[in-house]
């Protein structure tokens, strides 16, 4: 029995420290697929399998009571497990905190991708609409907009602070 503990703390360290290592997150809106570091979430991943990628998160926020949002602060990411709390509904990034407390308090200090496309602090919302798959965006008010939910691919939404500048963007996985 400690052989296999043993194992398993061995295993989880491995993907941990691979974890620590999250310095890219690659986005395909079209085919609703995220690489985090090396690792491929999909509508269909389970919260159990970014668990053992990531480790332990930082915090976990309920929503009605139930755990919703797994935290990384450290890595400047959060995962949704929705309401069912089993597969991964959400993943947001943050750029500039906004005390969003069910978002990472520290931002991504990695490359964002969306559709080949570099995603920083500074992207407009325009600039996501001229370069990557996602056209229909719209914004409701200066500090958030969103594609088009009705249409094909991921469901994306982006806040700004006053100054113009991306707080965080998140990525909405639709079931098909």
């Amino acid at each position: 029995m400690k052989t296999l503990l043993s194992l398993v703390i061995l295993i989880t360290s491995l993907y941990t420290l691979e974890a620590q290592k999250v310095n890219s997150i690659s986005v395909q809106s079209e085919t609703q697929k995220v690489m985090v570091g090396s690792f491929e979430i999909t509508a269909k991943t389970k919260l159990s399998d970014v668990l053992l990628y990531l480790g332990m998160p930082n915090r976990i926020e309920k929503i009605a009571g139930k755990e919703r949002h797994y935290i990384y602060d450290s890595l400047g990411i959060a995962i949704d497990a929705g309401k069912e709390g089993k597969l991964v509904e959400a993943i947001s990034i943050n750029f500039n905190w906004d005390k969003d407390k069910k978002i990472a308090n520290m931002s991504f200090n990695g490359q964002l991708k969306l559709d080949d496309f570099n995603i920083t602090e500074l992207t407009t919302t325009d600039q996501i609409k001229q370069n990557t798959k996602v056209k229909e965006i719209v914004c409701m008010g200066p500090s958030m907009c969103m594609s088009n939910p009705s249409n094909a691919g991921m469901a994306i939404m982006i806040g700004y602070n006053s100054s113009g500048k991306m707080t965080q963007i998140a990525l909405g996985f639709k079931v098909k």
